[in-house]
């Protein structure tokens, strides 16, 4: 994803980022520093622990920080555009965690 992921926000995920008090630093964070998931035609971006001990180290968040973005998901679309963040229950998690990693050089095939 490119440096302005949030000035290309949907409406949609301004107004969820407010109502469920998520930080645009957690996102562009998860953004920049994870790999990304292919979900149901979107990029989705998980703040998995194994990600959040590194955070700490290279000083992107606070230990008081790590537990907001612990569990924290963020939605893009292939086009850049940030369409949501939330924190899903147990069985959604399960289901973001089975979704195959996206690599740049994978292509998508359109069905006609």
């Amino acid at each position: 994803m490119n440096e302005n992921q949030l000035n290309k926000s949907s409406r949609h995920a301004i107004v969820r980022l407010s109502q469920r008090n998520i930080s645009t630093k957690f996102v562009n964070i998860l953004i920049h520093y994870t790999s990304a998931r292919i979900h149901r035609g979107d990029l989705i971006y998980l703040g998995q622990d194994k990600h959040i001990l590194s955070f700490i180290r290279k000083g992107l968040i606070g230990v008081q920080e790590a537990d907001k973005l612990r569990g924290l998901v963020v939605i893009c679309s292939f086009n850049g555009q940030l369409i949501t963040a939330y924190f899903p229950d147990k069985k959604r998690w399960k289901i973001h965690m089975r979704c195959p990693l996206y690599k740049p050089t994978d292509t998508l095939e359109v069905a006609v």
